[in-house]
């Protein structure tokens, strides 16, 4: 893995290099690794009957055509500085059916295609719970490693400065272009998870999508939030100092080297990468996605709040909420207390929550029909 060195954001985000790259829209390129499937004997561990908290009930039905057996492939799209690597489940299924692309959390030390972030003790396997999730529901899921991480290593550019929000989108919308060309996805779902909801959102507008799923994602401009998670852990004068910070970077301006303790959220080498994002707002953007949009929040949610969810359905205009009574940022279920709150993000067995897998898969498959 690549060096990063951008801090997490508070408790969410890292304000940094975590995202990925431009380039032309070359994500058209599909390569199949036979035999390289690295999460196919985690996905076979995990799919046990009712793993990911919910029955199969919902699936197509098959009608004449051709049983195909589940899958998993590895695929790849290529941006500027090598290529990105992902995984496209099929569960069983009977001629196209709709696929659920994973958009994650740009989090600083880079988020895998399972959902975590070792680094910083992120382990919970949420994305590979999804994926689970999504098969038993009979619909399709890609998932991949942000640039500079596992087998996408070489896609993060050497000086990470370099690579910004749009570079994120840019690449988030490669994937959408990749399933548009395969001939086993009838409907594409982009669902985003925390600040990958608004990378979802922009890299649809980019590359048509047929619906979003917004998953734990912000209603506010980024710096926005990490204000109001930094609230109560700042001096008065320090926040007022963040907030001269934050206004910066919103109005297109570099405010350069912080005294501590605002070194810490926002170092110099993450400024660029935050000047490209802090500037958007999901609840303004959210408006112009012309695509049924599920958002999805949970109760017990520390880092993005129930009101966020409120101002992205004011929005939407064909939004749904779902909102999971007692489930967590990580999308799985845990108490309002610092130890539940840590199983979360880091117990990869803990299972998703109980009433977020079949409401979501009964969405899909309304787009897919």
């Amino acid at each position: 893995m690549v060096s990063r060195t951008i801090p997490l954001l508070a408790l969410l985000w890292a304000c940094g290099t975590t995202a990925p790259p431009p380039g032309p829209s070359d994500a058209g390129e599909r390569s199949v690794d036979a035999g390289s499937t690295d999460t196919g004997a985690a996905m076979d561990a995990l799919s046990a009957p009712d793993s990911a908290g919910e029955s199969d009930a919902g699936a197509p039905d098959s009608g004449a055509c051709t049983p195909v057996a589940a899958a998993e492939d590895t695929v790849r799209v290529r941006n500027a500085w090598g290529d990105i690597v992902g995984s496209l489940y099929f569960p069983d299924h009977c001629g196209p059916i709709p696929v659920v692309l994973i958009v994650g959390a740009s989090d600083g030390y880079g988020t895998d295609r399972d959902g975590n972030i070792p680094e910083a003790g992120e382990t919970s396997d949420v994305y590979r719970w999804l994926a689970v999730g999504f098969g038993q529901q009979g619909i399709g899921v890609l998932r991949y490693d942000w640039p500079g991480i596992r087998e996408s290593t070489r896609a993060y550019p050497p000086r990470g400065t370099e690579y910004l929000f749009d570079d994120e989108v840019t690449d988030a919308a490669r994937w959408i272009t990749l399933l548009r060309g395969d001939p086993r996805v009838s409907k594409i779902v982009v669902a985003g998870h925390s600040s990958g909801a608004l990378t979802a959102l922009l890299a649809s507008r980019a590359v048509p999508a047929d619906a979003l799923i917004s998953l734990e994602g912000p209603g506010r401009p980024a710096g926005r939030l990490l204000m109001e998670q930094l609230r109560s852990r700042l001096s008065g004068a320090d926040y007022l100092r963040l907030t001269d910070a934050i206004t910066a970077l919103e109005g297109g301006m570099l405010p350069g080297p912080l005294a501590p303790p605002l070194d810490q959220y926002l170092p110099v080498e993450a400024q660029p990468y935050c000047r490209s994002w802090f500037h958007w707002d999901p609840k303004l953007e959210i408006a112009s996605a012309g695509v049924p949009v599920l958002i999805v929040q949970g109760t017990t949610d520390t880092q993005v709040f129930e009101q966020d969810a409120e101002w992205l359905l004011a929005s939407a205009a064909m939004g749904e909420l779902l909102l999971v009574e007692g489930m967590c940022h990580l999308l799985k279920a845990a108490a309002l207390t610092a130890a539940a709150q840590r199983a979360a993000h880091r117990d990869p067995l803990l299972p998703l929550a109980p009433g977020l897998m079949e409401p979501m898969a009964a969405f899909v498959h309304r787009v897919a029909d």
